[in-house]
């Protein structure tokens, strides 16, 4: 998919079925590959309003679970000069025995909150599995550390998408 506009339109719909994160990739791959091309500000502006509604997104939810988005300052998105944290420390869910019965597979998307410390501050579901394995992924990330993101080489709060695999081994099945 080398021409702009069907890249600008495949982020337009990617943003409408929730896949935002997918749409600013999208986004970002268009204006890196012309960056002064008739989509490049059409693109850019794109970009600002997505990372706009994610941060409403993140401070709505946030304020459902009874928690004040200002705890901690505003999350920025990783991308630009803001540095993805790092994984220093992040054992894996245990598998549920239900799930494991019923042989129920896959992933689970989590938007986390990541402090300047590199601990996990929030979790989201974004999208979530059966049979207890939302709750695991959940659980176990919260013990997760980060190297934390950076902004100019000081640490700051990101929020960023992660995704925890549950796979069963052959002789599990």
């Amino acid at each position: 998919m080398d021409e702009p506009a069907p890249r600008f339109n495949l982020a337009i719909v990617l943003r409408e079925l929730g896949r935002k994160n997918e749409a600013l990739a999208t986004l970002k791959d268009l204006v890196s590959s012309d960056p002064i091309g008739p989509f490049a500000e059409r693109s850019r502006e794109l970009d600002r309003e997505i990372r706009g509604e994610l941060a409403r997104e993140v401070r709505e939810s946030l304020t459902a679970q009874g928690v004040a988005p200002e705890a901690f300052g505003e999350p920025l998105p990783v991308g630009g000069e803001v540095t993805a944290p790092v994984k220093i420390y992040a054992p894996p869910p245990r598998y549920p025995m239900a799930a494991r019965k019923k042989g129920v597979q896959g992933v689970v998307i989590v938007m986390v909150i990541i402090d300047e410390e590199g601990r996990v501050a929030y979790v989201a579901i974004l999208r979530g599995l059966s049979e207890g394995l939302n709750e695991a992924a959940v659980a176990a990330v919260k013990h997760w550390r980060f190297k934390p993101a950076t902004l100019n080489g000081k640490p700051v709060t990101v929020r960023y998408n992660l995704t925890i695999s549950f796979r069963l081994e052959a002789r599990d099945r």
